[in-house]
């Protein structure tokens, strides 16, 4: 087992790649016994076509991809288990989305019949995604009633009445159409697969990259690579540079960048100081120093006085940056499209972007206008 991490700052996807691609150069088809792990169908996209650039025209036989986000049957392999594969193919099918949308909105009306076809739409749409994040943090709403204090009890009930459609009717709607939510039944096909690999390592390399292991049933998963003889996990981003002391208080900061990471390798039992850079990290461009000196100051968790007194360079820092005043979050948006769309344009010239270009800065009319009319 290896742990890795390809840092901030640098291309995860064209980093993964570089450091994979001696492999093929030493064995044409060491990729056909490769097997990535990627967080998502885009991310498989986005590596796809990292590989196809790196080989630069020629023939390249390219790994497996799994979406841990989006996995389905065809997405695993249960040939080493007949109990299991008989198990994942007798498992219920994922009701559609559209479908289920339509259902909830459906119990919505019935509590409610008055309420318009459109909001009932809207609600159902937004109480699906809260059953989709709760069952991903492997979460349940039994203890919705203790949450609250009973000073607050009677605002809170309303919240609870209405809730009452996933925690009371929808197990019964599911049971009547043979179907599992999604998320439900893909945590169970990642713990099957989990299950077939701790009982059968595959004959191949197995790697899973990208993922921050958020999902319960993913981490599971993870940790089953990690212990395997040919698996490599690879991080995004972790901070290694990160003083141990502040590393140590991230559960207390639960919404920082590195929390997650930082939960995962605790789960996993893992100290930080066994991941390593990735290979295909070398020679890329990294983070200036003084910019990453500014990044960790603005994201620590420690006390001011606890900082290092080390002099910051803001002007290097900051070596590179735009700064734009916007009116509206419409006009910063449109200016953020313009910046992308000609960073775009620009791309492997020296010619400066014009929204860097210093110039008068016209009356907010005509600059939204000539916003709109680039955006054509």
């Amino acid at each position: 087992m290896a742990l890795y991490t390809i840092p901030a700052g640098i291309g995860f996807a064209d980093a993964l790649v570089r450091g994979l691609l001696p492999e093929a150069d030493r064995d044409p088809l060491a990729f056909a016994r490769l097997r990535l792990l990627l967080p998502s169908r885009r991310a498989c996209r986005t590596i796809r076509d990292a590989f196809l650039r790196a080989a630069q025209g020629r023939a390249l036989v390219l790994p497996s991809f799994s979406a841990l986000g989006d996995i389905d049957d065809e997405d695993l392999t249960f040939s080493d288990s007949i109990a299991v594969g008989s198990l994942a193919a007798s498992l219920p099918p994922a009701i559609p989305p559209l479908r289920r949308q339509a259902m909830l909105a459906q119990l919505i009306r019935a509590r409610d019949p008055g309420l318009p076809l459109d909001r009932a739409a809207a609600l159902a749409a937004e109480l699906a995604r809260l059953m989709n994040q709760a069952q991903a943090e492997g979460l349940g709403f039994d203890g919705l009633v203790r949450l609250v204090p009973e000073n607050l009890a009677h605002h809170w009930q309303i919240t609870l009445d209405f809730l009452r459609i996933v925690t009371e009717t929808w197990p019964l709607v599911l049971a009547e159409e043979q179907a599992l939510d999604p998320i439900e039944r893909r945590d169970t096909l990642i713990r099957l697969q989990a299950q077939v690999w701790a009982e059968t390592p595959p004959p191949g390399r197995v790697i899973v990259a990208g993922t921050t292991g958020s999902q319960k049933s993913a981490r599971a998963l993870i940790a089953v690579i990690a212990s395997l003889p040919q698996g490599d996990v690879i991080l995004p981003g972790l901070d290694t540079a990160m003083p141990e002391a502040e590393w140590l208080l991230l559960p207390e900061h639960p919404t920082h960048p590195q929390a997650g990471l930082q939960d995962l390798l605790s789960a996993l039992d893992l100290p930080r100081s066994d991941v390593q850079i990735w290979p295909g990290c070398a020679g890329a461009g990294q983070t200036a120093p003084a910019r990453a000196q500014l990044l960790a100051q603005a994201l620590s968790v420690a006390a001011p006085e606890d900082h290092p007194t080390e002099p910051l360079d803001l002007d290097s820092a900051l070596a590179g940056v735009t700064r734009i005043d916007a009116g509206s979050p419409q006009e910063e948006a449109m200016m953020i499209a313009v910046a992308l769309r000609q960073a775009l344009r620009n791309a492997g010239t020296d010619r400066r972007p014009d929204y860097a270009r210093p110039r008068p800065c016209p009356p907010r009319r005509r600059r939204t206008h000539a916003l709109r009319r680039a955006l054509r």
